[in-house]
């Protein structure tokens, strides 16, 4: 998803991507994608993060022919920032 060296050019080195991967099977004549994350802010990137992967998924399922099937979102850390929790909650 990410190259080492763009680490440098979006934040520095602290700068971690979200985005681990994705995992793409064509499943009972569907295609299903399985979005893999370390993690994902609630209130600023979730709706983003979800909307990207599924129109992937739809990119690649068009494109490959098959019917879109099911998609699946794994994130090790779904969070809420302590500044963002009266906006949420």
């Amino acid at each position: 998803v990410w190259e080492p060296h763009d680490l440098y050019s979006i934040g520095g080195r602290d700068r971690v991507p979200c985005s681990l991967g994705y995992l793409v099977h064509v499943r009972s004549g569907q295609l299903d994608l399985t979005y893999l994350q370390r993690s994902s802010d609630f209130a600023t990137h979730l709706i983003n993060d979800v909307y990207l992967a599924f129109r992937l998924q739809e990119y690649i399922a068009n494109r490959s022919g098959f019917p879109v099937g099911m998609f699946t979102h794994w994130i090790g850390s779904l969070h809420v920032f302590e500044k963002d929790v009266a906006d949420i909650f």
